[in-house]
């Protein structure tokens, strides 16, 4: 069994791992040798821990190297870390912390049937996190992994600072653990100290991810009500302009209720001169822009892609020495772009003098996007740390040049943004899109639990139009765009899509459009494009956004919303209270139907993501007290009351029922 086992009796920790037949720790070197540092590791002196306990074990598996392995036992967890001393000069590529059958891998001595994966290890737009078998999903994971059955959960996850990123997979049967050394060489007398892997079970999935989450220490600066409000990007694409923001904060003004509630306006891509030009281009005045919102009490930010360097960006012809290049001498592309190579002391004060710039104009929300690229890398000229933390350190120069500013990452993964940025978007690109819709809520379901605990979480925007809720001939038009846009940029052959079916003039009734067919870029997503329809696909995006905890970023061209449209929004912001739900059926269903908020304003949401009406059946036993009583669906305004030990109530298809108590959220109207 593993060095943890959870049963009815509670926590048992033990070293048995060790002893296991088939476990390994593997230490993979850079000329092609594997070592087993358990081959001849010394016998421990306990087999069972107390809190507060440290055992340490001596590998002495090779004369190039001493290693030993450290276990601790903390609250209700172990962690276990490698130290490493060259005897001899040594590459080392990998060390595998943890590789053991996945069949001694017990809950409550049976085996584990599913894991949940928060992040992809890839990044890419198939893999999806969420809940899967053991074989199916992604490969591998990075960061945390979940793996459990109906008696409880088993979550492994690096903490402290960090330095390197670890993965995690379940394949061919067995559990492995590991972190990328990249080549990195000791000298004699050298040492190396693993990523710390944190190990913890519990009854409960939520509990052990919760408890996982809880090993890192919030930021505190900003909460998710500081920054909620507006962002251009979903409706205008780059095709934006001053007239085109300065008309959508007219809008949040002109509702009360939402003048304070909804306080940044951020200007997304489209601004600048191009991607590695960061300046202004003449559709814009900065400086205009920011003194109208400082002087209205609202927060002006602004999006940028510092790594991201467009093929015609004046810096590819001037500096292309600055880029990062592959192992052919070619500029490397990530995802769409070259990209800047922070490593070159040049790129570092280039970043940090864009900062400093648009904060020195005023900007005090600032969203970095594409972080990941360069992750992506191939390699960095001047790199002399592991990547993970050469993309920390740009990272903590930027917020060096913009002080207490909000800062939110985007398109990063989490173990790069924590405890550096105040927020971090968690969910997958939306679109006005059902397809999208649904990946979006697997993702922030599996994620739901770094809410004020890694930083503040960011579902992507609430954009709600549809023919039921907006009255805009142009709605689907940003659609058809950004997908003309991703295909040229990715070499895609074919041609841009033709989306089909009439635009609805306003006042004309609405129609289903048809999804577009044969659309490439879509295909390699796994999604097929599905136009919202009905109001119940808006108001479950809504409710998801809501349920998430993070800022209500609204992205539509605000003017063309109709009635409908704005009474999601105004429900949204009536029961928003910055604290996220908890996926009751997270470790069961492909996109989670039952989610619960536990607050002053608790809320239960039952979704059918279905194309058919269903029953829907919830337990008292598994509601908290505050919601065991009578309920009323915020969006129907009917009231519900528990028959005999739960409730039950028909949701139609694509739609969700949002049950909050009597007299909660006053002010909404059904």
């Amino acid at each position: 069994m593993l060095p943890i086992r959870f049963d009815a009796s509670g926590w048992r920790l033990s070293l048995a791992l060790a002893h296991l037949d088939g476990a390994r720790l593997l230490l993979s070197l850079a000329d092609g040798r594997e070592l087993d540092l358990l081959a001849e590791a010394d016998e421990p002196q306990v087999t069972e821990l107390g809190e507060g306990a440290t055992v340490t074990r001596v590998c002495a598996a090779h004369d190039a190297l001493l290693a030993r392995m450290v276990w601790t036992c903390e609250p209700q967890a172990v962690t276990l870390q490698v130290h490493i001393k060259a005897l001899q000069p040594l590459g080392l590529q990998r060390l595998t912390l943890l590789d053991a059958p996945l069949a001694d891998v017990k809950i409550a001595d049976s085996a584990i049937a599913r894991r949940v994966v928060t992040q992809p290890a890839s990044m890419g737009f198939r893999q999806s996190p969420g809940a899967y078998s053991l074989t199916e999903g992604p490969e591998s994971c990075t960061m945390a992994v979940a793996l459990g059955n109906s008696s409880g959960a088993l979550v492994l996850g690096q903490v402290g600072e960090p330095r390197r990123t670890i993965s995690l997979a379940t394949s061919d049967a067995r559990l492995r653990v590991w972190c990328d050394l990249e080549g990195q060489h000791l000298a004699p007398g050298d040492t190396l100290q693993s990523e710390r892997l944190y190990i913890t079970a519990d009854a409960s999935l939520h509990a052990a991810l919760e408890r996982y989450g809880d090993q890192y220490a919030p930021l505190g600066r900003y909460v998710s009500a500081d920054v909620c409000g507006w962002n251009s990007w979903d409706y205008y694409l780059r095709s934006i302009n001053q007239e085109m923001v300065e008309e959508n904060v007219a809008c949040l003004d002109a509702r009360p209720w939402l003048r304070d509630a909804a306080r940044a306006v951020v200007i997304d891509d489209g601004w600048q001169n191009s991607r590695g030009d960061w300046r202004p281009g003449s559709h814009f005045d900065l400086p205009a822009f920011v003194a109208r919102c400082r002087a209205a009490g609202r927060l002006p930010g602004i999006w940028l892609a510092p790594f991201c360097v467009d093929t015609n960006s004046p810096l590819v012809r001037q500096r292309p020495d600055l880029l990062v290049y592959g192992a052919d001498g070619v500029p490397q592309l990530g995802l769409m772009w070259f990209m800047l190579d922070p490593t070159h002391d040049e790129s570092e004060r280039m970043i940090r003098r864009w900062f400093r710039d648009l904060y020195a104009i005023g900007f005090r929300y600032f969203k970095v996007d594409f972080i990941l690229v360069l992750m992506m890398a191939e390699r960095l000229a001047h790199e002399t740390t592991p990547r993970l933390e050469t993309v920390r350190r740009v990272l903590r120069a930027i917020r060096e040049e913009i002080g207490e500013s909000y800062f939110l990452g985007c398109s990063a993964p989490p173990e790069a943004v924590v405890g550096i940025c105040d927020g971090n978007r968690i969910g997958a690109d939306i679109r006005p899109d059902w397809g999208a819709i649904l990946h979006a809520t697997r993702t922030v379901a599996a994620k739901y639990w770094m809410h004020n605990r890694l930083y503040v979480s960011d579902a992507d925007f609430v954009v709600v139009r549809s023919p039921e809720t907006s009255d805009d001939p142009h709605r689907v038009h940003p659609m058809t765009l950004s997908r003309q846009a991703m295909r040229a940029g990715m070499g895609i052959p074919g041609g841009p899509p033709d989306l089909g079916g009439p635009r609805r003039p306003a006042g004309a009734p609405s129609s289903p459009q048809t999804p577009a067919e044969g659309d490439p870029f879509m295909e390699m997503m796994g999604r097929r494009p599905a136009p919202l329809t009905q109001l119940g696909e808006s108001r479950c995006w809504v409710t998801v956004s809501l349920l998430s905890g993070g800022p209500l970023t609204l992205s539509d061209r605000l003017s063309q919303l109709n009635a409908a449209g704005w009474r999601q929004i105004e429900t949204m912001f009536r029961l928003f209270t910055g604290v996220a739900a908890r996926p009751l059926d997270l470790l069961d269903a492909e996109t989670p139907a039952v989610w619960v908020r536990d607050d002053e304003l608790p809320l239960l949401a039952l979704f059918n993501w279905s194309d058919a009406p269903v029953e829907i059946t919830v337990g008292l036993q598994s509601l908290p007290a505050s919601l065991r009583g009578p309920l009323v669906d915020a969006w129907s305004g009917e009231s519900y009351v528990p028959e005999g030990d739960g409730f039950r109530l028909s949701v139609a298809a694509r739609d969700v029922a949002l049950l909050r108590r009597e007299g909660d959220g006053a002010g909404v109207a059904p």
